[in-house]
């Protein structure tokens, strides 16, 4: 997480990479090291900017279409998009909000921002 970061390498990533690293940043967010934390933290913003319109236009324009209509591809990347958002979901509510957590309210306002518009 932190190469990817520091070399600004997150154009090079994908819904799908996105779908895989969710989970292993939601397990870090329970790790009992505050620095794998706050990694994860900052990785779930980082993809949060990359992806979150990308999962909020998605969501929203496949609610609005005819499900008898078949797009195999459009299926596919709102099923990835589903799956995102519910781990944002799940990582909103691992985030620490105890007092001394306040580094994490950026993410957490903006995961709030992001769900609540999804």
């Amino acid at each position: 997480a932190r190469s990817i970061m520091q070399h600004r390498m997150e154009g090079a990533m994908n819904l799908d990479a996105c779908q895989a690293l969710l989970p292993i940043l939601q397990d870090l967010l329970s790790s009992k090291y505050e620095d794998f934390v706050g990694t994860a933290a900052q990785f779930v913003e980082v993809l949060l900017e990359h992806f979150g319109d990308l999962i909020s236009e998605t969501r929203l324009s496949c609610a609005k279409l005819n499900e008898r209509q078949v797009d195999l591809v459009r299926e596919d990347r709102l099923r990835k998009c589903n799956a995102c958002y519910d781990h944002f979901q799940e990582i909103h509510r691992l985030l620490p909000r105890e007092q001394g957590a306040g580094r994490f309210s950026g993410v957490r306002s903006s995961l709030r921002t992001f769900l609540g518009k999804s």
